[in-house]
């Protein structure tokens, strides 16, 4: 079952599926239409541009949430991307317990993996749990 701060995780990427590929396509579709019609002046509506434009700051905008989001869920949970786990066996998850979601020994609570983000926000992450990357 997922927990709450899984769900949290899971948010960044359906919002960017959801939201922003859409208005992507859309706002290259306007682009493409206002510069066709600017160039051979062919016969399409005069408000595509300003479409394109106000399409483009929704988009823009839409960015920025959900990259903020993905910052805030980072910061609360207090473990970087890169220190989730990938599977049953980083999980700490023995073969037979995958499938009933049991831990199995030698479970790591601590991040032990070279983070970058660790460098940048060891206040904020706790910088003790995250190990420097070799140089």
């Amino acid at each position: 079952m997922l927990q709450s701060i899984d769900w949290l995780w899971l948010l960044h990427p359906v919002l960017a599926v959801a939201v922003v590929y859409p208005l992507l396509g859309m706002v290259l579709r306007l682009g493409y239409q206002a510069r066709d019609r600017r160039i051979n002046q062919t016969k399409l509506p005069p408000t595509v541009g300003r479409d394109h434009a106000d399409l483009g700051r929704w988009l823009a905008a839409a960015v920025v949430a959900i990259v903020l989001l993905a910052l805030a869920v980072v910061i609360l949970s207090g473990h970087p991307p890169c220190c989730l786990p990938r599977g049953p066996t980083e999980a700490g998850l023995s073969a037979a317990g995958a499938a009933r979601l049991e831990p199995g020994p030698g479970v790591v609570v601590a991040c032990q993996k070279p983070c970058l983000s660790g460098l940048f926000f060891p206040a904020l992450l706790g910088g003790s749990d995250h190990a420097r990357p070799p140089r």
